[in-house]
């Protein structure tokens, strides 16, 4: 049932004698599977269900050291960076110049990728998210972002940043910086991915603002150490990679009503490897190097171990959900787009966590929700169509490239601090944004929102001529 089952041939639900929630007093230890008395024990948590197995599964105690671990190399350049590194200059820039030994072997570091780079499987992963856009970026946004805020310990950096809990316009104009890193590492084939070319960039720069973030969280006094493990540590960044990689075949899985082929998921899993590896996570802790299996395996184990979602869970989850419409109409926001959004979660996340997430049921919006996904499962259906199928995926590229931003040079990947951080950070402290309002304007802009129509209506063209080709094809 759900993401759970669908790499597990071994252990199927019927082999369960007893079935066990999970929750926070026992997120250290796992429920049992007695091979000796053949008594198996099923763990059931937000609609996830899945049978523990010790050898590919962790428990909080084995994944609790890695929220101690940021990322050493980034970090130590950071530091001895810092004092002369202007709150709006691109760190990458300085990295790229540095003639100090230390930086140097850095920069060696992150230009020599490992042998294991395949690159015939990082395009075809490519073409995985360029071929099913629409559903990719749904389930993003539904799925990984909103069901993200369910783990208290992820909230909380977002809460002290203010990374996507600030103002609607400012949520959205982080948003987009994402889909820059997105696109900048699928929209231009395999080699974007090499050294200083658009994809490593963007991903060697967002792994020096993740250093700069645990760099100021972690001198602040209102950063609790001890309780919360260092601001954007390795269980963060896993879980995060999962969060665009696993969590995505899950919703394609959901939309289309099943899961793409085989060697298409581990194409894509492996793209995810290789951009992890970029952004700092150590191999050993990476939740994509072994395929499918193993990334299916961390994420259940990192549910059983994050996934507690709380108050300000419940916040920033509404607050999300609110910023599309908010940011379009330049105020508090409609209530009818909070609707769609939580339908639209509430589909793709199943009722439990949507409910532990207080995200309200409008049959109304349930409805057009779920006729919104239909029409996605049929346009995806025309993009697995011969020449169709490659054309739509053509165009998707083209949409992507068409809504980046970024001019030659620009400084990217801004963040903010909130302005009022129930932590008691100092927002006049923070000067890890490195962008100013500028960006925020331009989703107001005519000729921002100009290119939005356009692709808007670009793709429903496409959709409709899609939807006609694959019932003509069906019929014939």
């Amino acid at each position: 049932e759900g993401m759970g089952w669908r790499a597990s041939p071994d252990l199927l639900i019927g082999s369960v004698d007893e079935w066990r929630t999970w929750g926070p007093a026992e997120a250290e230890d796992p429920p049992v599977h007695d091979a000796t008395e053949n008594f198996v024990i099923g763990v059931h948590k937000y609609g996830e269900k899945f049978v523990w197995q010790p050898a590919v599964h962790r428990t909080g105690r084995q994944l609790a050291p890695l929220r101690r671990i940021g990322d050493p190399s980034a970090d130590s350049f950071l530091a001895r960076c810092s004092p002369a590194l202007r709150p709006m200059e691109d760190a990458l820039d300085r990295l790229e110049q540095s003639e100090h030994p230390q930086d140097v072997e850095f920069r060696a570091d992150c230009e020599h990728l490992p042998d294991w780079v395949d690159w015939d499987l990082v395009r075809r992963g490519q073409q995985v998210y360029l071929r099913h856009l629409p559903i990719c970026l749904l389930s993003l946004f539904y799925v990984s972002l909103v069901g993200g805020f369910a783990a208290p310990l992820i909230t909380r950096v977002l809460l002290c940043t203010g990374y996507l809990t600030a103002s609607p316009k400012s949520v959205m104009a982080r948003l987009l910086d994402t889909a820059d890193m997105i696109s900048d590492a699928v929209a231009q084939g395999p080699d974007c991915l090499r050294p200083w070319e658009a994809g490593w960039r963007s991903a060697v720069r967002v792994r020096l603002l993740h250093a700069k973030v645990r760099a100021k969280l972690m001198t602040e006094p209102g950063w609790d150490l001890s309780a919360w493990g260092t601001p954007i540590n390795q269980e963060d960044m896993s879980v995060t990679l999962l969060a665009f990689s696993y969590n995505v075949l899950v919703g394609l899985d959901k939309v289309r009503g099943k899961p793409l082929a085989h060697e298409d998921q581990e194409a894509y899993v492996h793209l995810w490897r290789v951009v992890g590896w970029l952004l700092g996570i150590q191999e050993s802790n990476n939740p994509c190097r072994a395929g499918m299996g193993h990334a299916k395996a961390e994420i259940e184990s990192m549910v059983m171990h994050l996934l507690h979602p709380d108050r300000d869970s419940i916040a920033v989850a509404h607050h999300l959900l609110t910023a599309p419409s908010a940011a379009r109409q330049q105020n508090l926001g409609s209530q009818t787009g909070f609707l769609r959004g939580a339908a639209l979660s509430r589909a793709l996340l199943g009722a439990e966590l949507a409910d532990a997430l207080e995200l309200p049921v409008c049959p109304n919006a349930t409805w057009l929700a779920s006729r919104w996904l239909w029409i996605l499962g049929w346009y995806d259906s025309a993009c697995e169509l011969w020449l169709v199928g490659d054309g739509l995926m053509l165009l998707h590229g083209w949409m992507l490239r068409l809504l980046s931003r970024r001019g030659p040079g620009q400084n990217k990947f801004g963040m903010r601090a909130s302005p009022s951080c129930p932590f008691g950070f100092s927002s006049e402290k923070h000067e890890v944004r490195e962008r100013a309002d500028t960006m925020e304007d331009l989703l107001v802009e005519p000729q921002f929102q100009q290119r939005v129509g356009w692709t808007n209506s670009l793709l429903l063209g496409a959709a409709g001529i899609a939807i006609v080709g694959v019932f003509v094809c069906s019929r014939s």
